[in-house]
């Protein structure tokens, strides 16, 4: 736009005005590319400082990343360690009930034997009854306990 305006004139006595156009079109536009590098100059800053900002988020996002990686890993460790101790806790527990269930199995056969040995007692204590008082009835009814005044 600014070359359209600058009008070349054949003749010689406009040529100091000719050259002061030039020099104000050179003049404009080297303030245009001064403007224009100015403001790439700014944009090429603002870009870097982006670029560091996004840098140091990546990094702090990868700390913690790193440092939720770890939280799990220890979460991980502490949960293996809960089952560990809740499967020696069932072993104990499934321990504990067969020797329950073995206790409990003895103790029914001691009942047992002592109901079984119960009822040989008291046979026995009567066998041992009607013994005596057979005895008795024999010892009263012989001769021998008439004359002792049995």
């Amino acid at each position: 736009d600014l070359l359209e305006t600058v009008q070349v004139q054949p003749s010689d006595s406009l040529e100091p005005e000719f050259t002061r156009k030039c020099q104000s079109l050179l003049k404009r536009w080297r303030e245009k590319v001064f403007a224009l590098m100015v403001q790439l100059k700014a944009q090429e800053l603002e870009h870097r400082g982006c670029v560091e900002q996004l840098k140091g988020q990546v990094a702090e996002l990868q700390d913690q990343a790193v440092a939720q990686s770890q939280e799990q890993a220890i979460l991980q460790r502490s949960l293996q360690d809960k089952a560990a101790e809740v499967e020696v806790e069932r072993m104990g527990a499934k321990a504990l009930q067969l020797e329950l269930n073995r206790a409990q199995e003895a103790q029914r056969r001691r009942q047992q034997h002592a109901a079984t040995a119960e009822e040989q007692l008291k046979l026995v204590a009567n066998s041992v009854s009607r013994y005596l008082r057979q005895r008795v009835r024999g010892v009263a009814a012989s001769p021998a306990s008439r004359h002792l005044g049995v």
